[in-house]
Order: structure tokens, then C-alpha cells, then sequence
């Protein structure tokens, strides 16, 4: 896996932009916006990279490179792929502490995400938070 790839996956997200959309068509629009600029990799659809707790199938490669935790994801759902980029992007290219120390876990509360889903988005989302975390930890352990 070129690096190259994992460094500029999630670059389009503008976190900031979500959170001055000022209401919820518009940050739906966004997480879809994200979701279609996901490529497709046959590659990563293998079931050792499948989050499992979310309702679509969702796969999430990881890779540390000089120090730096790396993801690639894919999935049959924009708006879960959407969902997967916006944390993606907080967490990818980050050092294994850091991103161990962020609170994840609250980031659709933080940008008024989380009443606007359905409660198997959120879940599938709490997954994906879970599986990133769990990834992490598994790195050199």
C-alpha cells in the first residue's frame, strides 16, 4: 500500500464547513459529498477488515508509516462512508497517542450529527469509532 493513497483519503473533509452548515440538509449533503469521493478498493473487501456492528458493510484498513497511524476505508453506503471519512479525518495521519487520547466516541454529538440519524447510523458509527480504537491499540502491542 502506497502511503501516498492513505495521506490524501480523507483530505475534501472540512470539518468546519459541517459545523457551520446551518442545518441538516446541508451537513447531509456534505457527509455524502465525502462518501462519493471514497474509491472503491477491492482489495480492502475482505472480512478480516469488515466493521462488524453496522447495518451496511463497511471494510477499514490500518497502517502506521514513520510513527503515523494511517486508514483506508470502503463501503456500500455514501453516507456511512461519508460518516467514516469525517472520523477518518481526525484521526489519519496522527500519531498512536494522540489519536488514543481523542474523544471520538462524542463526535457526531459535538457536530449535532447524532439526533439526525438513525439509530442504526449511530451505532454503526460507534462501531467504526470502536474498530479505529481497537486498531490503534493493536499496533505494535
Amino acid at each position: 500500500m502506497d502511503a501516498s493513497v492513505l495521506v490524501s483519503e480523507f483530505g475534501d473533509v472540512d470539518t468546519a464547513a459541517l459545523a457551520r452548515a446551518s442545518n441538516w440538509q446541508i451537513k447531509y449533503k456534505l457527509l455524502m459529498t465525502w462518501g462519493n469521493s471514497v474509491s472503491v478498493k477491492p482489495w480492502l473487501r475482505q472480512d478480516e477488515y469488515l466493521v462488524r456492528g453496522c447495518d451496511t458493510s463497511l471494510w477499514l484498513f490500518c497502517a502506521v508509516r514513520e510513527e503515523r497511524v494511517y486508514f483506508s476505508v470502503d463501503g456500500d453506503s455514501r453516507i456511512i462512508k461519508g460518516l467514516a471519512a469525517l472520523l477518518l479525518a481526525q484521526v489519519n495521519g496522527a500519531a498512536k497517542a494522540d489519536i488514543l487520547s481523542m474523544d471520538l466516541a462524542h463526535l457526531l454529538t459535538r457536530l449535532q450529527l447524532d439526533r439526525h440519524l438513525a439509530p442504526s447510523r449511530n451505532n454503526g458509527f460507534a462501531a467504526l469509532v470502536s474498530r479505529v480504537l481497537e486498531s490503534v491499540r493493536a499496533l505494535n502491542a
